[in-house]
């Protein structure tokens, strides 16, 4: 047993290893969220949480997430706890408040996985966050080159803006218990001065989110910008009616238009097509096109 007299040994004298605090763009939310309406793909907003930060998750991270931890559904693959990392920028708005923008997700493979832990299992000298360096640097040098989607929408609209993307978020899942943090989740937090790191937890099973960012570990909110024709919000996320009590902007009434649009062309007896692109002067264009049955033939509308 220690004594309770017994000195702690001396802490290292890491004077010469502080790091300047990172220089951090400046950009107000509501423009942020503007832009991205404006160029990335057509989506709807669902909001988790609450706090002064916000962690943003573009519709490509987005989908790649759910697909990563089967959100929504009950799988082998996601019984126990699994491990993923965002990519992205940072900034902050004119308060000074911490915008973590999330543009792609990566998979941090490990195993020894249970329903409230999961480690990586060391066969090399390399660490599996070596792997995810290397991943990143390949990532990096080939964004700029696949920075649209196939139907010509910005995957990243701030790349040009902020350069190559960076490690902004750890996160991992807490399958069918719920979403908190653990003394031990704090206790890894990443988050420095010089990096305000989110951490992110997901419980994908009852379709939850949370996130704590920067070394205060403060509560954030999450904005997830969902593709269009995606399964509707949970209880919890935007609803309809809160919508409802705004004006709708451009963007949304465009996302009206496609959503009547495809329910029409669904009918039976309908044929037809629609189609959304931006022309070279930047507008918002939409060309229909229904044939439906009717007893002296058919007819176009």
């Amino acid at each position: 047993m220690y004594s309770s007299a017994k000195k702690a040994p001396p802490l290292p004298d890491n004077s010469m290893a502080v790091q300047e605090k990172l220089s951090i763009p400046t950009v107000s939310l509501q423009k942020l969220i503007d832009l991205i309406e404006k160029t990335c793909a057509p989506s709807q907003k669902i909001r988790f949480g609450s706090g002064k930060h916000t962690m943003i998750i573009l519709p490509e991270a987005w989908d790649e997430l759910k697909h990563m931890i089967y959100y929504g559904k009950r799988r082998a693959t996601n019984r126990y706890e699994q491990h993923y990392e965002g990519i992205g920028h940072f900034l902050q708005d004119e308060n000074g408040a911490t915008i973590i923008v999330v543009t792609h997700f990566m998979y941090i493979y490990s195993g020894n996985r249970g329903s409230s832990h999961a480690t990586v299992i060391k066969e090399t000298d390399a660490t599996m966050l070596d792997l995810l360096e290397q991943e990143l640097a390949i990532y990096n040098d080939l964004e700029s080159r696949f920075n649209k989607d196939e139907n010509g929408y910005a995957l990243d609209p701030l790349l040009t803006a902020c350069g190559p993307s960076c490690v902004v978020v750890f996160g991992h899942t807490h399958p069918g218990i719920g979403v908190f943090f653990s003394q031990t989740d704090h206790g890894s937090h990443y988050a420095s001065e010089k990096t305000p790191f989110a951490s992110m937890v997901c419980d994908p099973i009852q379709k939850q989110l949370k996130c704590m960012i920067g070394i205060e570990h403060a509560n954030g909110q999450i904005l997830v910008f969902e593709a269009l024709n995606a399964p509707a919000a949970e209880p919890g996320e935007e609803t309809q009616a809160q919508n409802a009590e705004r004006p709708l902007s451009k963007q949304e009434i465009a996302q009206e238009v496609a959503r009547y649009a495809n329910l029409l062309l669904a009918k039976n007896g309908v044929k037809g097509s629609f189609d959304s692109y931006r022309n070279w002067r930047g507008w918002m264009c939409m060309e229909f096109s229904m044939k439906y049955r009717t007893d002296p033939g058919w007819k176009k509308s």
